[in-house]
């Protein structure tokens, strides 16, 4: 017998279908946005929005885009996330590209934007007279390319910025992104920040791998890349690795901005001062927990 959200699917209609898949995911995720997930869901199959949904809730799905709906109903009540199940996903009220080899974009990352966007301008107010030039800020572990994009297209100061990764699959999803988008940013092959010269960059943001190998939490991620998520055992081997090299890339107050786990901020502080940072100091997110910390390389 299949099961029970899929009987009756050959009676089924566009407000049919979306009801027992909203029953479907809500009582297989009760946290999540189940008719949101639900619309989403078909809307993909039938190429069209929630308002027409809304408005054609008696039309009469074909077997054909019933079996499309049902089959990707089915991976998200596997787990798989609604962001590569559509092939998109809105951050700061843009759609990016996403696809399983890049991860997901969370809300959280909103706050390294606000951070690196704060700095740039503190950094550009400090230098003075005709010398003024623009900024270089680099987005180091750039997956999808949210943190470049959104910057290139945000800072209020000229800047030149640029993105790397080591993952030569996501660069490829972020070139995209960065194309349809229409954000000028540059490109970069590498691990971390090893292609890069003394002194190079004046601004660098950062969100690296910041799970602890054995988190529970991993469970629930089992269809996003690995080695995006996860960093040893405590999960601050990349942040530790990208405050070593920053040490040596950033210029004369040149100054980061690392995104973190929630408990991490008093281990990252710590690294931070170190390495010689000054001005070490954390934000929070919009839960009030300890996000971003960031620091000024000093003038020597």
């Amino acid at each position: 017998m299949p099961p029970r959200w899929q009987q009756g699917r050959a009676l089924s209609c566009v407000g049919h279908w979306r009801r027992r898949a909203a029953q479907a995911i809500h009582a297989a995720r009760p946290d999540d946005a189940a008719a949101l997930e639900a619309d989403l869901l078909l809307g993909q199959v039938l190429g069209v929005g929630r308002t027409w949904l809304y408005a054609h809730a008696d039309e009469v799905l074909d077997e054909a885009c019933a079996e499309r709906a049902d089959a990707l109903l089915v991976r998200r009540l596997d787990g798989e996330p609604i962001a590569y199940l559509t092939g998109c996903r809105e951050f700061r009220s843009r759609e990016f590209r996403v696809t399983p080899d890049v991860l997901v974009p969370r809300d959280d990352t909103e706050t390294l934007i606000e951070v690196a966007l704060r700095l740039a301008s503190e950094l550009y107010a400090q230098q003075s007279g005709p010398a003024r030039r623009p900024l270089t800020v680099l987005d180091a572990g750039t997956g999808s390319g949210i943190v470049a994009i959104t910057l290139a297209l945000e800072l209020s100061v000229p800047a030149r910025v640029i993105a790397l990764d080591r993952s030569t699959a996501a660069l490829g999803v972020a070139r995209d992104n960065a194309r349809r988008l229409g954000a000028p940013v540059e490109w970069l092959a590498a691990d971390w920040l090893t292609c890069l010269q003394p002194g190079q960059i004046d601004l660098l943001a950062c969100n690296p791998p910041y799970i602890e190998s054995d988190d529970a939490h991993l469970a629930e991620l089992t269809h996003e890349p690995a080695q995006a998520l996860v960093a040893g055992h405590d999960g601050m081997e990349d942040l530790h690795r990208v405050i070593e090299q920053a040490v040596r890339v950033l210029g004369p107050r040149g100054a980061l901005a690392l995104e973190h786990g929630h408990r991490q901020g008093p281990a990252v502080r710590r690294a931070l001062g170190d390495a010689g940072f000054e001005r070490v100091e954390t934000a929070c997110d919009d839960g009030d927990r300890e996000r971003v910390s960031s620091a000024e390389r000093g003038a020597g």
